[in-house]
């Protein structure tokens, strides 16, 4: 998905590629999804086997498709009244056929992102426990209990730790069951994250929630970002290599876009 962001950002403005980040900050840290690209400008973002938002990327706009079944019209229409007269406008006219009504709505810039954030609401409702307390995707990575009993990666995911962070680990030894599980023999590839224990001190879901972010305990977890790992690898860096085993430790990048989200929601 970074891959995708940085080849749009080349062929757009600045507004557009503003809009298009903090969306997909908002879902990339709300939502587990499996994120599909075409290769030309369609990208979309599937949840438990359907599809929760597409995005159709353009020069000048961002055009997100939502699709509403019933019950997803019954509870728009039950608040439609709290949304602007642009979302209402697109919901009116928009065709239903018999999967549900269509949406296409063109942003071509912020102005509009808190309603469009709340139609993903009403689509399916956020998860808070989606990130780790330190902005990791524990289900993105490959040292995830849960991943590792699905196609045991560990292997590749080791060499690409020791590729971008100069950290040697036996594969056999990788494995967690994710900061946040409540199980009494819980094992964690960290089982001293200052992270983790600051967060349960302050009583938080995360660091997104602290007014102190970012912070020196902060900086002791946080992950390379996609330009750092080009920059540190150069002509072997791979960008479908940073997606499959690096994504989900870029907590930096993960809390800034979802910060900026719910800030410019919130006018």
């Amino acid at each position: 998905m970074e891959s995708v962001i940085q080849a749009y950002m080349r062929g757009t403005n600045e507004q557009i590629y503003a809009t298009l980040v903090k969306i997909v900050g908002y879902v990339d840290a709300n939502y587990a999804v499996d994120t599909l690209f075409d290769g030309a400008d369609e990208l979309k973002f599937r949840c438990g086997g359907r599809t929760l938002l597409t995005l159709y990327l353009r020069e000048e706009s961002v055009t997100a498709l939502l699709i509403f079944g019933r019950r997803e019209r019954k509870e728009y229409e039950m608040v439609q009244d709290t949304f602007s007269e642009f979302i209402q406008d697109y919901y009116r006219k928009s065709r239903t056929y018999h999967d549900g009504k269509w949406m296409f709505i063109e942003l071509q810039d912020d102005v509009h992102l808190g309603d469009i954030l709340r139609l993903i609401e009403i689509k399916r409702k956020p998860n808070k426990r989606t990130i780790a307390m330190c902005g990791y995707r524990c289900d993105l990575c490959q040292a995830y209990s849960r991943n590792i009993q699905k196609d045991d990666q560990r292997a590749s995911l080791s060499l690409a730790w020791q590729k971008y962070y100069e950290i040697e680990s036996d594969p056999a030894v990788m494995y967690c069951d994710g900061c946040r599980s409540a199980k009494k023999d819980a094992q964690r590839i960290d089982s001293n994250c200052p992270v983790r224990a600051c967060v349960l001190n302050r009583n938080i879901n995360s660091c997104v929630d602290c007014g102190e972010y970012p912070c020196g305990t902060f900086a002791k977890r946080e992950g390379l970002c996609f330009e750092q790992a080009r920059e540190k690898r150069g002509v072997d860096f791979s960008g479908e290599e940073f997606d499959r085993f690096l994504r989900a430790f870029d907590n930096k990048t993960r809390i800034d876009r979802l910060r900026m989200a719910l800030s410019s929601s919130r006018g």
